[in-house]
């Protein structure tokens, strides 16, 4: 049986209320139970004032990027020597740390999984934006110093010209 509720709202400076029922899970297909989705908010910006506020959030998002892959790596780390080290309660701790890191980290076909969805229904402008936001991280984790990857190469040159 579905919910049924109030909603009390404000408007214009007016409060108003309504009457709600909430969906049940298999009636629900791309919105929420009360079958509501949040609309996009759109921004223009001035031909002089775009190139900046791209700059910004690119900053924002490669930051964001640097600082999610340093807590995988501390949580990774605090892991494996709570799990080598630590006591039995630590263990646990280690053991939620791992989990955590390994439900976080997924490749191709998982973030197609996870994206997918929401991304379909999506306009097309938030389609550029993932794949955007795809290569941005791309390039960022491209960086790092990781013997594998352009930075791990860059770091080497760095110190051997440093020598």
């Amino acid at each position: 049986m579905a919910k049924k509720f109030k909603v009390k709202y404000k408007r214009d400076g007016k409060e108003s209320a309504v009457d709600v029922q909430l969906n049940d899970e298999k009636s629900v297909k791309g919105s929420g139970y009360l079958g509501v989705i949040p609309g996009q908010t759109e921004k223009m910006y001035s031909t002089w004032s775009a190139p900046i506020v791209g700059v910004a959030t690119t900053g924002q998002l490669s930051y964001e990027t640097v600082k999610g892959v340093g807590v995988l790596l501390v949580k990774t780390v605090h892991g494996s020597i709570g799990q080598i080290f630590g006591s039995a309660e630590s263990k646990e701790s280690a053991r939620a740390d791992l989990a955590s890191v390994s439900g976080s980290v997924a490749g191709p076909i998982g973030i197609l999984g996870v994206l997918f969805p929401s991304v379909v229904n999506s306009g097309i402008e938030q389609i550029i934006f993932v794949a955007a936001l795809i290569s941005l991280t791309l390039a960022v984790m491209n960086i790092l110093p990781i013997p594998a990857l352009d930075g791990g190469r860059w770091f080497t040159m760095t110190i051997f010209r440093l020598i």
